[in-house]
């Protein structure tokens, strides 16, 4: 494969795990929105639940890495720079619990 289409690869890769962790943050979203009083309370016990979503961030940081080394080979700017930002979207909103935010 050429150097262009693993960086494409990345962008799909990462655009799929993007929308992945908004599901993830949604379905943490939706079982706080269920829980009683007193479980909310220990809701921070149940997120360990849901602690694969930063596994997916390391992923994200892996992904701008080996863009980072495939844009010094001579890969078009553009591709290079949307691979980018996929993958700091991804460890964003792996880190970033946004899910708060619609409480």
């Amino acid at each position: 494969m050429s150097r262009t289409a693993w960086v494409k690869l990345i962008i799909v890769i990462f655009s799929l795990c993007t929308i992945f962790l908004i599901i993830t943050n949604y379905r943490i979203y939706l079982d706080y929105q269920n829980s009683s009083d007193k479980t909310r309370a220990f809701f921070g016990i149940k997120l360990i639940a849901y602690f694969y979503k930063y596994y997916i961030g390391c992923f994200g940081v892996i992904g701008f890495i080996t863009t980072l080394i495939l844009s010094r080979k001579g890969v078009d700017r553009k591709t290079v720079i949307s691979a980018c930002v996929t993958s700091l979207l991804t460890i964003a909103l792996a880190i970033i619990e946004f899910w708060r935010l619609f409480i």
